[in-house]
């Protein structure tokens, strides 16, 4: 009774802000509007350039580590992931997973084998 009361609501929901979701997208005519002023080919340089800077400073970055004995990539205690990034002034920027709040309270922790549901997910 419980799960057929939730499930209704559940899909009441994801119909009502799947609704409301495309009641504020665009036509294809004023994507069309929009987009015709773009400057495609300027716009993949750009591209272009921001992957090439990225991967240069993050390169540039584990070069810096491995010399200064810093860490790559580390777990720390309580499960997040770093790994490093770039140098800003002469420091070493990491970025870091935040998902693992998210897996627990998503119960993704449990869908595996031997988690809590008890499931065999092998394939």
């Amino acid at each position: 009774m419980i799960n057929n009361y939730f499930s209704k609501t559940y899909l009441t929901l994801l119909f009502f802000f799947i609704f409301i979701s495309l009641g504020f997208s665009q036509t294809l005519k004023q994507t069309k509007e929009i987009t015709k002023k773009y400057n495609f080919e300027k716009l993949k340089e750009l591209e272009i350039s921001f992957k090439k800077a990225f991967y240069a400073e993050h390169k540039h970055a584990i070069r810096l580590a491995k010399q200064n004995g810093w860490l790559i990539n580390f777990t720390d205690e309580n499960g997040t992931f770093h790994q490093i990034r770039k140098i800003i002034n002469g420091k070493p920027v990491y970025i870091q997973t935040n998902n693992i709040n998210a897996a627990i309270s998503t119960r993704a922790n449990y869908m595996h084998n031997g988690g809590g549901l008890g499931l065999k997910v092998e394939g």
